[in-house]
């Protein structure tokens, strides 16, 4: 499995369980990689950190939540 299936199977995994508690940890120790090595990975691939994606997945779901409530 190269580095970009790798990467893509943890963003469906985020995106899927981004309603529960998630940081770095909890995404290497679903990952099966260090927190280190997974970090340098996903920045290769996505060219973007893990903590920013998550922290964008989180705010763009509260953006989408409260325009729905309007």
């Amino acid at each position: 499995m190269s580095h970009q299936d790798i990467i893509q199977t943890l963003i469906e995994w985020i995106d899927e369980h981004i309603d529960q508690p998630l940081n770095i940890e909890a995404v290497a120790k679903k990952s099966g990689y260090s927190k280190w090595y997974l970090q340098r990975m996903f920045r290769t691939v996505t060219r973007q950190t893990l903590g920013d994606y998550i922290r964008q997945r989180l705010v763009n779901g509260v953006v989408h939540d409260l325009v729905h409530q309007m």
